[in-house]
């Protein structure tokens, strides 16, 4: 073995031990080992860097320090614990970008990015949530896939590209849970006059104008407050609003790496001159102990759905984070669950509508495993070409039937947007067609549009299309179910839970009118007997 194989057994030694590191932490590594001085050492580390035996991220860290790591151990848990430790340490917002992203499961919306990230929209001096992608982007640290359903999402790099769409649904859970609780939050506030009613502001908002932003900083919930302690007054008198800011993350147990870019923005956003007063709230399932104690000395709020809502609502959002997150409960669970989610979350503003949609698939789905019993939710199909689409509901008889379902689930007599109607037929239908004739050959091929919405005469003039262009070739069977027909077909499963859960969720659900009980002046408790007013 010449010399430089020894010492490179040496580098690659040091590194299994230490496992990712800087190249500060290898060089102290081999001085205990292998005896050579610290000069020789780091030579030795750019030689092997320069012949690819070790690779490194470099231009992130300051006095040129590296970050060294074995090809087989990039990606690893390992890796990106490591590496986001270090960046950390050093302050960089590359640091904190990593942290968001590996609180999410290493995904997450690219439109939702700009607020976890911890880095501002624009301000001297600092690195841009946009520089800060770039970045990643260029580094090769994330790359941006599109999912099913969900759009652009940032994703840590990973050596199998079919991972990400092993995310899809646990991901679709967590935005949907975190939607019903910025529904429960917003109702929350308003109603208790913590904010300015007409200025709440949610990461949902489709205007751009409308961004949850607060001294260059997006976050998923801003308000502008009147609260005493808030307000601020300008040399002239007038009155400065301050702030209501929250964030949210649902689904894991917090440590105090995951909630450094939150801290970060709120530490950022006090050290301004001349910046609102805000009120800062998290909410999370749980946090470590080392990360309440770290929120509480930032003076942010570290909430619970719990602790804000109650147990039978954040037992609620478990519920459907499991129902929407892993297709494994059984017929009767299914139906038990969303029974039970529907019920506690009946009070929410706006949180019935879109339950509605998110969970009539789930109605279907266990309609047609009456007569199938192989029936899958959420099933991502993908053509020859490689375009991808979400099947809403798919049901297999053996290999002589597949039937590709699309479910629109709205509250009655609301209407079905024909947009929706154009994707299906556009997009979705040649993909389910071409994934069909890949895995199975010779099965007859069914795809069926249920909706408990009524369709337009645009949305009704485009099936009529599609289903006269069919006849030429005959490639499917076309079925459009409307409400009256839904309804019809879940009855006939006599299967009275599903019927009774379709019935009081679905199809005629009402609009709960909330009477105000009366409550009395005050009244003297202890007057005398003579005494003939009691009132005050």
């Amino acid at each position: 073995m010449t010399s430089e194989q020894k010492m490179t057994s040496i580098i690659v030694t040091s590194l299994l031990k230490t496992g990712p590191c800087l190249s500060s932490v290898l060089v102290e590594e081999m001085l205990k080992t292998s005896g050579v001085n610290r000069d020789t050492a780091r030579k030795q580390i750019s030689r092997a860097a320069s012949a690819g035996q070790i690779h490194c991220v470099d231009k992130l860290f300051p006095k040129r320090e590296r970050f060294i790591y074995l090809k087989q151990e990039y990606g690893t848990g390992r890796f990106w614990s490591s590496l986001n430790a270090a960046l950390l340490d050093t302050g960089s917002a590359y640091g904190l970008a990593l942290s968001c992203l590996r609180a999410r499961g290493g995904i997450l919306p690219v439109r939702n990015f700009s607020a976890a990230c911890g880095s501002p929209v624009a301000m001297k001096n600092r690195l841009s949530w946009k520089s800060v992608l770039d970045g990643l982007l260029q580094y090769k640290m994330v790359r941006v896939v599109t999912l099913p359903g969900l759009g652009e999402c940032v994703a840590l790099t990973e050596k199998n590209d079919n991972g990400y769409l092993r995310a899809l649904h646990p991901l679709k859970a967590r935005l949907l849970t975190e939607s019903v609780l910025m529904k429960s939050l917003s109702q929350w506030v308003r109603n208790n006059g913590i904010i300015s009613y007409d200025t709440l502001r949610t990461r949902e908002e489709l205007n751009s104008d409308q961004t949850p932003c607060v001294a260059n900083f997006d976050f998923d919930v801003t308000a502008a407050s009147y609260l005493n302690p808030l307000l601020q007054f300008s040399r002239s008198g007038e009155i400065r609003p301050g702030f209501f800011v929250c964030d949210m993350l649902l689904g894991c147990k917090l440590s105090l790496v995951h909630l450094q870019p939150f801290i970060t923005k709120c530490r950022s956003i006090n050290s301004l001159r001349n910046s609102p007063r805000c009120l800062f709230m998290f909410i999370a399932d749980e946090y470590s102990e080392e990360a309440f104690l770290e929120m509480k000395r930032a003076g942010i709020i570290p909430a619970t759905p719990e602790n804000l809502f109650g147990k039978d609502f954040a037992d609620a959002l478990f519920q459907l984070r499991d129902l929407v997150g892993s297709i494994t409960l059984s017929l009767k669970d299914n139906i038990a669950a969303i029974d039970d989610i529907m019920s506690k979350l009946a009070n929410i503003a706006g949180a019935t509508n879109q339950l509605q949609g998110d969970l009539f698939e789930y109605i279907v789905a266990e309609t047609v495993r009456i007569d199938s019993k192989d029936v899958e939710v959420g099933k991502i199909c993908k053509s020859l070409k490689g375009e991808t689409a979400e099947c809403d509901v798919l049901s297999l008889n053996g290999h002589a039937k597949i039937t590709f379902i699309e479910c629109k689930g709205y509250k009655p007599y609301s209407t079905v947007r024909h947009e929706d109607v154009k994707k299906w037929i556009g997009k979705q239908v040649p993909v389910f067609f071409s994934y069909a004739k890949r895995e199975y050959p010779n099965a007859e091929i069914n795809v069926q549009l249920w909706t408990t919405g009524k369709l337009c005469d645009d949305s009704r003039e485009s099936l009529r299309k599609f289903q006269e262009n069919n006849l030429t070739n005959q490639r499917y069977n076309i079925t459009v179910m409307e409400p009256h027909e839904v309804c019809a077909r879940i009855k006939a499963t006599r299967n009275d839970a599903l019927i009774r859960v379709f019935d009081k969720h679905f199809l005629s659900y009402p609009e709960k009118i909330v009477r105000r009980k009366h409550v009395p002046d005050p009244v003297r408790l202890a007057g005398h007997d003579e005494a003939i007013e009691f009132d005050f």
